[in-house]
């Protein structure tokens, strides 16, 4: 990529036309983005919250923010989610990023062959907002039921 414009950065200056270069493999392994970036903590990016559960579970999850200076049960600080880039983004993106869908696509199916997925029967869907598409309030419980295959 090259800068359409002077700026500068950081204190740097860039010229226009200068080709920039983003190492997102070194970006997603800086510590000041992700404590312990080698390890695989799920939870820098969710946290337990003392709010309502779900009828199914007695524990709620909930996004962790970047920056919120807590370092909870697993030990590290939430993660920066403007680091962490999977696939990449525009026509340099990752070539195995549609392979990446088609195994997610592949693993829901066997999921919806083997159970079924419902809401409970009491559950009322309020629709909200949050930021470009509208979600349901509160997230969306789901009884999930082996299917009984004669």
């Amino acid at each position: 990529r090259s800068s359409e414009r002077e700026i500068s950065l950081d204190g740097i200056h860039i010229p226009k036309g200068t080709y920039l270069y983003f190492p997102i493999w070194w970006i997603q392994r800086d510590e000041r983005n992700f404590e312990r970036p080698l390890e695989f903590i799920p939870e820098r990016w969710t946290r337990k919250s003392s709010g309502q559960a779900s009828l199914f579970s007695s524990t709620k999850w909930v996004e962790r923010k970047f920056g919120d200076g807590a370092a909870i049960e697993c030990g590290v600080q939430a993660g920066n989610p403007g680091a962490f880039v999977a696939f990449s983004a525009g026509a340099r993106s990752c070539a195995g990023q549609r392979f990446a869908m088609q195994e997610m696509t592949t693993a829901l199916s066997i999921l919806l062959k083997h159970f079924e997925f419902e809401p409970p029967e009491d559950y009322e869907l309020v629709p909200y907002r949050s930021g470009v598409v509208q979600t349901p309030k509160g997230g969306l419980p789901m009884k999930i039921v082996k299917r009984d295959h004669k």
